[in-house]
């Protein structure tokens, strides 16, 4: 690993800042302060992949061990406590909104559990933008950086971000109106595949922004994925909001009906190298994936970080085991 430039360990310390701010409860009017949240149960979901009570999370690699001919993400192995979290809502609101999918047993075909898991992770997805901000917003501030960056860049990425938290808030207020009376404003379907060691709740918005301005778009259709290994399964759930839709999200959702275990591995791999990021695995899985597919995985994530388009080809699949 290459020493870190004097530049890099000021962004690096200015990330790390930002990783240890408080964050308020991203509910409205809450100025509790918010705890970590897991976006799928750590007790009863999370727990059917765990091993020894770690799971594996593609993350961004630590800004202190940067490197010019490294990747900027890794399989890293996480404690089961902080996995698949992010600081959303205190503690109060926590329990009380999400009793119904953090008590077992749980019903994966009810229509407010999926509500609930999409109400999350678009919050999740907000405040993972708020984060961004923020770290953009200091690294402009910072005058030892005066003249070391491209000062233009950081401002129109920090402006996309804003930009994205608008969108967001818009499918927010949605799910809390639909979680207080519910009138079908919402579209899942459910899927069950014999059970992998693996797990993912997202948000994301197939668009091709080469040939589209998001900024002139007022809501973007935007879609939700939740991958839930339980009661022996690997339980597929998606769905969209009815009023902001488009045919190939329609057509996607549909798309995971009756697929081979070939074409379902697959369809797994584009969904985590093309269309989301919260997502991980059992330990014992990793051990399992072949060195060449791992390594493919990453040079594919890493040469389309910015790539939303629907139509992205990812021809290899991940889950080819070792014999």
């Amino acid at each position: 690993m290459s020493k870190l430039s004097n530049t890099q360990k000021i962004i690096a310390n200015i990330l790390a800042n930002v990783h240890k701010k408080k964050w308020e409860c991203v509910l409205d009017g809450c100025n509790e302060n918010a705890i970590n949240s897991h976006l799928l149960q750590q007790n009863g979901i999370l727990d059917n992949v765990s091993v020894n009570g770690h799971l594996i999370e593609y993350k961004p690699i630590d800004p202190f061990r940067w490197g010019s001919n490294s990747f900027p993400f890794e399989m890293k192995r996480i404690g089961k406590k902080n996995a698949f979290s992010l600081p959303l809502f205190c503690n109060g609101h926590d329990t009380s909104i999400f009793k119904e999918i953090e008590t077992l047993p749980l019903n994966l075909e009810l229509y407010r559990c999926h509500l609930l898991l999409s109400y999350r992770v678009v919050c999740a997805e907000i405040r993972k933008k708020q984060i961004n901000v923020e770290e953009f917003s200091r690294i402009l501030k910072a005058e030892s950086l005066k003249g070391e960056i491209n000062l233009d860049l950081i401002k129109s990425t920090r402006e996309d971000y804003n930009q994205g938290i608008k969108d967001l808030e818009v499918y927010k207020m949605i799910f809390e109106t639909e979680l207080k009376n519910q009138s079908s404003r919402f579209t899942f379907k459910v899927y069950k595949y014999p059970f992998l060691d693996i797990y993912g709740s997202a948000v994301f918005s197939p668009i091709d922004f080469s040939v589209v301005n998001t900024r002139k778009i007022k809501v973007l259709n935007s879609m939700f994925i939740h991958v839930v290994p339980y009661d022996g399964q690997t339980n597929i759930i998606v769905g969209y909001c009815n009023k902001y839709s488009d045919k190939w999200i329609r057509n996607y959702c549909n798309s995971w009906l009756d697929l081979d275990q070939e074409t379902f591995e697959r369809k797994l791999t584009k969904l985590f190298a093309a269309h989301i990021e919260n997502w991980g695995m059992s330990p014992d899985l990793l051990e399992e994936i072949k060195d060449e597919n791992l390594q493919r995985f990453k040079e594919y994530t890493f040469k389309n970080v910015y790539n939303h388009s629907p139509f992205q080809i990812v021809d290899f699949n991940l889950f080819e085991y070792d014999d």
